[in-house]
C-alpha cells in the first residue's frame, strides 16, 4: 500500500512541476495513420470490385462448360440424341438415362439463368449471370463456350446465332425473385 501511495505522490508532483511524462500519439500522427488507411482503401476497393465483376462474367462460361459436359454424357448414354429441355427438370416420360445428372448440373445460384434449345441431334445452351454486362455465354453442339454481349436474359433468344436448326430456346432455370 505504501508503494502505491508513493507512486501516486510522485505522479502528482511531476504533474504539478510541469514535467511531461505522458506518452501517446499526437493528433498529427493519428491523422497520418488515417490518411494512409484511406489511400490503401482507395486502391484496394476498386481492385476487389473488379475481381467480383470478373468472377460474375465467367460464371456463365463455367455454367455452359459444365452443362456441355453433362449433355455430352447424357447423349452418349441415350443413343446420341440431344436431351429435351424436360430432361433437365424431370418433366419427360419416359425419362432418359442420366436425367438426374442433367438436373444436378444446373446452377443453384438464382442469379444465373440457363436457356436451352434442341432438335433431335443438335442443341444450344445459354447461361446469363443477371445484373452483369458481358456475362452471357452460349455453346452450340458442345463447341467451346462463346461470349455474347447481352445482359438481358430476355434477349437470349438471339444467343445461338450459329444454330440453324429448329427448336425454341426455353428457360430451364428460374431467376432469383
Amino acid at each position: 500500500m505504501l508503494k502505491m501511495h508513493q507512486a501516486l505522490a510522485a505522479r502528482r508532483n511531476a504533474i504539478l512541476n510541469g514535467e511531461k511524462s505522458d506518452e501517446g500519439f499526437t493528433l498529427i500522427e493519428l491523422l497520418i495513420v488515417v490518411l494512409i488507411i484511406g489511400v490503401l482503401a482507395a486502391i484496394a476497393i476498386p481492385v476487389y470490385l473488379s475481381t467480383v465483376e470478373n468472377t460474375k462474367k465467367t460464371a456463365g462460361q463455367q455454367t455452359v462448360s459444365q452443362l456441355v459436359t453433362s449433355i455430352t454424357a447424357w447423349s452418349a448414354a441415350n443413343g446420341g440424341d440431344a436431351p429435351a429441355p424436360g430432361n433437365f427438370t424431370g418433366d419427360v416420360t419416359p425419362a432418359g438415362n442420366g436425367d438426374d445428372d442433367l438436373a444436378k448440373s444446373l446452377p443453384t445460384d438464382g442469379n444465373i439463368v440457363v436457356s436451352y434449345k434442341n432438335d433431335s441431334s443438335h442443341y444450344c445452351v445459354v447461361a446469363v449471370y443477371l445484373g452483369t454486362d458481358n456475362s452471357e455465354w452460349y455453346s452450340v453442339d458442345g463447341n467451346t463456350p462463346t461470349q455474347k454481349d447481352i445482359s438481358d436474359p430476355a434477349a437470349a433468344v438471339t444467343a445461338c446465332p450459329d444454330a440453324s436448326f429448329t427448336g425454341t430456346l426455353e428457360e430451364i432455370t428460374s431467376s432469383a425473385s
